[in-house]
């Protein structure tokens, strides 16, 4: 099974070209995927249209981070990459690896986005970015080879996402412009799983959807400048856009010199609860709140739940494993009145080793943190994570901390509950064997995994912790996917997919 978490952005120019900075499109798709870096570290692309260009769309795509794509150490080759790419709109996305075993790096370059759909006519043509997952994969796979006879190049559903988007645009609009509300309507019915995805098709014009039920997120705003789709909203106030708004499930939005908004099908909505947890940018909002509240919120659950709260004093000092569970962490020491040190420091170029693949995820776990020495040798340590999933790093950390600081003991806490389940909608965990928290009963969850990561205790949030956390901020648990901490799939094929795993077991 194929699954990924990743960045998507385009944006569309309002102007003439000649009015903006140096790439005109390109140059806000710079800035605007830098901003969603931390949502793909392992492969990043572009494509942009200009109509004055031989090749009206056209792109680039390399393994690594924006910066390096874009050339920002050497400027020479950056201004020409801003001058030849230079367009009136822009689509770009940045990716996590896929799993499964190891691959060329050809391999990983077919595999990264935005895939382009050729056709001599360029009302077929578009280029395609999502962030997501397919559950539905196998069958849509053997769908499109009987029906059309495809064979697919690539292992990711990308490429089965492009390819019966363009059947469908051969079906419904022959030569002319393509009608994206129909085509994506009849994509809609295939398809099962989390999908957030942008579009550029051959004469410049911007397409955005968010699938049914709106698993992955994504947003779009405009000022006089420009419009803009991205994953998270950092990316568009990077833009200056401060008037942002979310896209229903089922919405579909496209971008021609005039915004369209239309709704192809229905709202029901099952927001990832991960996302703020764990993935969107801590500047980013989600939803109905942002996400730096929403973490220093759990660090208050957390320190409600505390099983040590009866016996704290000075010898207690609260330590976070950055980035994303500083504010957690922060808070629960204020509530627990007890020291709080930020003595980890994280390596930029580590990137998030529980989504890579097994030999990576190894080599990268050395080099993931840096410590401070001489702040608190001796200390009773508590440990605040954002997330336990299969336990590498923690067991890493912990040994690593207690051979640093020399601790009288270290506790390790999770703002996350045990995942207990795989994810079929755009998370890399999608096996039972690889989730730590799958290996023990629940009654002995906590006491088995401490003595497995060489801790003195463990102690996860709540379930009702983590959902009384979303509805303080209006966000009912109904609305909310959270399948991998639930075992409850808000999809047929994701209840089919889990089905298989257990009778493979």
């Amino acid at each position: 099974m194929i699954g990924h978490e990743c960045g998507v952005a385009a944006v569309a120019l309002k102007k003439p070209l000649g009015e903006y900075p140096k790439g005109g499109a390109l140059h806000y798709l710079y800035l605007m995927l830098n901003e969603l870096q931390n949502r793909g570290q392992e492969t990043c692309g572009f494509y942009t249209f200009n109509p004055n260009r031989t090749k009206t769309l056209d792109g680039l795509k390399d393994i690594g981070l924006v910066n390096q794509l874009f050339k920002k150490n050497n400027p020479e080759k950056r201004e020409r990459i801003l001058t030849y790419y230079a367009g009136v709109s822009a689509e770009g996305h940045v990716r996590y690896a896929t799993s499964g075993k190891s691959k060329s790096e050809e391999e990983w370059l077919d595999e990264a986005q935005p895939m382009y759909r050729r056709d001599p006519n360029p009302n077929k043509r578009f280029v395609i970015a999502w962030n997501g997952n397919l559950a539905n994969y196998p069958e849509l796979r053997e769908f499109l080879f009987k029906e059309y006879g495809d064979v697919p190049e690539t292992s990711v559903d990308t490429e089965l996402l492009m390819n019966l988007i363009g059947h469908n645009i051969d079906y419904l609009n022959g030569n002319r412009e393509p009608d994206f509300v129909e085509i994506l309507r009849k994509t809609q019915d295939k398809i099962d799983g989390g999908v957030s995805l942008v579009l550029m098709n051959g004469l410049g014009h911007i397409v955005a959807y968010r699938g049914i039920p709106g698993i992955r997120p994504l947003c779009y705003g405009e000022n006089e400048q420009l419009f803009a789709v991205a994953s998270e909203t950092s990316a568009l106030t990077r833009m200056g856009i401060r008037d942002y708004k979310f896209f229903n499930p089922g919405q579909l939005i496209s971008y021609n010199d005039k915004l369209k908004i239309i709704q192809i099908g229905n709202r029901e909505k099952r927001d990832c609860q991960f996302e703020p947890v764990y993935f969107a940018k801590i500047v980013s909002r989600f939803d109905k709140f942002g996400v730096n509240e929403f973490r220093e919120r759990l660090g208050e659950k957390l320190a409600e739940i505390e099983p040590l709260k009866g016996k704290l004093d000075g010898r207690y000092v609260v330590v976070p494993i950055p980035d994303t569970s500083i504010p957690a962490a922060r808070r629960m020491a204020e509530k627990l009145g007890i020291e709080y040190a930020e003595v980890l420091i994280k390596n930029p170029q580590a990137g998030r080793t529980f989504i890579e693949k097994e030999n990576m995820r190894d080599e990268r776990m050395q080099i993931k943190f840096s410590y401070i020495p001489g702040k608190i040798e001796g200390k009773r340590i508590i440990l605040v994570d954002d997330s336990i999933v299969r336990g590498n790093t923690s067991k890493r950390i912990v040994n690593e901390v207690r051979n640093t600081f020399r601790p009288e003991e270290v506790h390790f806490r999770s703002t996350e509950p045990p995942i207990v389940s795989p994810c079929f909608y755009g998370i890399d965990f999608p096996t039972l064997d690889e989730l730590i928290a799958h290996k023990y009963p629940r009654d002995v969850l906590e006491e088995r995994l401490a003595a497995e990561i060489g801790a003195d205790s463990v102690k996860y949030m709540t379930l009702d912790g983590l959902f009384e956390t979303f509805e303080s901020f209006g966000v009912s648990r109904n609305d909310l996917c959270a399948a991998c901490i639930t075992e409850e799939y808000p999809t047929p094929y994701g209840r089919k997919r889990l089905e298989e795993l257990l009778v493979s077991k």
